[in-house]
This record gives C-alpha cells, structure tokens and sequence, in this order.
C-alpha cells in the first residue's frame, strides 16, 4: 500500500518516524512558512515568510576621549514584521564596531538594543574605554579624530625629551639643555687639571764666555736649587727654547726638581732684580725626560736621566726663558722715570705647555748681560703644572 502513497489523497493522519527528505520541490513566491508546533505536526504561518532581515551595519568612528567612548551605530533592516524590533545579530554590530579601528574587548556590546522601526541603536549599556598613558612631561590631545601624542622638552624642572650632549659641548660645559653622556664625561674630566707650583728663590752672578755672550748659570752642584749662592757655569748661552739639548752632570741631574705626576709645564712666573745696577738679566727653565723610557716630551726615545751613569751624558732642554721687566705696568704714581732693573721686575714664561711625565725633571738658571759679568742676580721663581683631575 505505501507505494501507492503519491498517487492518492488520504484523509487519514500519517506518522513517520525517522527522517524525511522531499525532493524537486517547486520555487514559490508564497509567502507562507511551513513551521513545526510543540507536538511536532507541520502547520504554515502566513506571517513569517516576509519576515526583517539585518542588511547592513554602518556609523561614524566616535571621538576618543578621556573617558568611556560611545559608537554611534545605526543598523539598516529589512522587512517590518508585526511592527516588532528588528535585531542586528551579534556578528554584525562586532564586525562593525572593530571595523572602526576599536581593538579593545567590546564585551557586552551585543546587548544593544535596536529600536523598532528607525534601526537606531541604543548603545548604554556597551560602552567602553579607551585609555591613552602619558605621564608628566607627555600630552595627548584629540581634535575630530586626530589623537595626537606630543612631548615637552625637559628642563631641570621639567620631564620630556632631552638631546645628548657631543663631547665639544660637554669640554665646553656651559650647556644647560643637553645631557652629558659618559663618553662626554669622560673628554669632560679629560680636559680639566688641576694647579700645583713649585716655588724657589735663587741668588747668583752669571759670567761671560770670551766673546761677552752671557751664558747660564745653575746652582752649586754640591748644595743644590735651594742655595743661595749658585756659582756652576753651563757656557751655554743659547736663549732659543725647544731646539738644542745639552749634557749637564750627574751633579746637575742629582740637584733637579722631580715632577711627581704626569702632567703640562706651563712655564713659570717670578719677580727679581738686578743687586749691582740698571742692567737686564734673564731666567730659564731646563728640563730633563725621567730616563724610564719611551720617547719623553720631545719625541726622542733614550734621552733625559741616564740613572747610574756618573758622567756627563744627561739631556737637558732649555724649555722655559723670561727676560725682566722693569716697566710700570700698574699706573703707580712713580709713572715710569725711576724704572730700573735694579728693582723688583716682572720674570714670566707661562707658554710653555709641555707634556710632562712622571718622573721628569726640571732645573732653574740665572742669566745676566753682556756689559758686566759682576753683578748679582736675585729671583724667585714659581713653576707652574697641570696636573689632569684623577
């Protein structure tokens, strides 16, 4: 009998009880919609088949601000039915929300309610924030929808961005805006010294050689820079620094003044006086590498103190020469009448700048002039160093 099923009408209720499958249904413009009640018997609804369907979602990207954030969203339906709400789907306002650039978890957002009719959406109950950390010094601020981030420039008050200081401008140290790298703390530190002097007096007469040039007199070899009565004749007589070195005794070696630290000679300031009359004078400085090695300060390796050696093979280079001043310089009341080299007058050769090592050697030499070899000189000397900041 139930091969006969499709080629007659029965009146009688039929059940089935597993799947049912229909094939090569017709395209219908019906709008009725067959549903299945509670008991599970197939009705038809002529109310469902032109039911609203979401088209689409669209809006305007909100304005960030300090606080929650609000999306403006309206959602375009289809079909009204029954005069209910017409509901965007979860995906769809998702979609279109992190499709305005929101990264954030947007969580209840899905509660939206959709107002009837208009497709206008409700969105108290989804929104959220957006928060941008700054901190002193950073500042934010939102125009339309341009954020922007900005940072101040730091003072000494102030937190922001600061430029890192070259080494020129942190030897200079007078930069307020910049700050100081340890490399350019270092060249900093590199370049700043500090004083030490060394101070003697001396008392001596220079003599001639036999064509009345003046040479160099240091003091007695046996009593050394301190004595007061320096008698040792060099015969140099040379006043050109720098260029010429010379072999002075071990007794003159023994009687130098030992430089401690590496260091720069600046050269030396005085005051002294010509004892017998108005005649020029002058003092110099010799100095000596420490005879340790390498190539001392004038770029010769092997000179300077030749220690042990009792004869006369230790280098001295004249480096320092201050002829006296016997000008009024200070706008006394004397004026310059009474200017005589038998007063106190200005002894100064600080233009030396010789890079010194430790362990070199410095010795002082009196001078007098070629017109008389009798006088006596008197000076005090105070050699100056640099000494680089440890």
């Amino acid at each position: 009998m139930v091969k006969w099923i499709g080629y007659h009408i029965w009146d009688f209720i039929t059940r089935f009880r597993n799947d049912v499958y229909i094939e090569d249904l017709d395209v219908s413009s019906e709008t009725n919609a067959v549903v299945v009640d509670s008991s599970g018997k197939l009705t038809k609804n002529p109310s469902l088949g032109g039911g609203s369907s979401v088209t689409s979602v669209t809006g305007t990207t909100p304005v960030v601000s300090s606080g929650g954030t609000t999306p403006d969203i309206s959602v375009t339906t289809g079909a009204v039915v029954n005069g209910g709400d017409n509901l965007a789907t979860q995906d769809q306002i998702y979609d279109f929300v992190t499709g305005q650039g929101y990264t954030s978890n947007i969580g209840d957002i899905t509660r939206a309610t959709v107002i009837a009719d208009t497709g206008s959406v409700d969105t108290t109950s989804g929104d959220f924030s957006v928060t941008i950390i700054g901190g002193e010094g950073i500042g934010t601020s939102v125009v339309g929808n341009d954020l922007t981030v900005s940072a101040e420039d730091a003072t000494e008050s102030v937190k922001g961005v600061v430029e890192l200081a070259t080494t020129v401008e942190a030897d200079a140290g007078t930069d307020t805006v910049r700050a100081v790298t340890p490399e350019g703390l270092k060249s900093h530190v590199d370049t700043r010294y500090t004083y030490s002097y060394i101070t003697w007096s001396s008392s001596g007469k220079p003599i001639r050689d036999g064509s009345n040039n003046s040479a160099w007199l240091l003091p007695n070899i046996n009593r050394g820079v301190y004595d007061y009565n320096w008698t040792t004749d060099t015969g140099i007589t040379s006043t050109t620094t720098g260029t010429t070195t010379y072999q002075l005794s071990k007794y003159h070696a023994s009687n130098s003044i030992t430089i401690p630290h590496a260091g720069i000679l600046v050269g030396f300031k005085g005051v002294g006086r010509n004892h017998n009359g108005n005649r020029t004078f002058k003092v110099g400085l010799f100095h000596a590498d420490n005879g340790l090695g390498g190539a001392g300060a004038d770029g010769n390796a092997g000179e300077g103190i030749d220690f042990g050696n009792p004869n006369a093979v230790h280098e001295f280079t004249l480096r320092c020469v201050a002829t006296a001043d016997a000008s009024e310089a200070s706008g006394g009341t004397d004026g310059t009448a009474n200017s005589s080299f038998a007063g106190p007058c200005i002894l100064d050769s600080n233009t030396a700048n010789l890079q010194l090592q430790a362990g070199d050697v410095v010795i002082p030499a009196l001078m007098g002039n070629s017109t008389n070899d009798t006088d006596r000189i008197h000076a005090t000397i105070t050699i100056i160093l640099k000494i680089p900041l440890a």
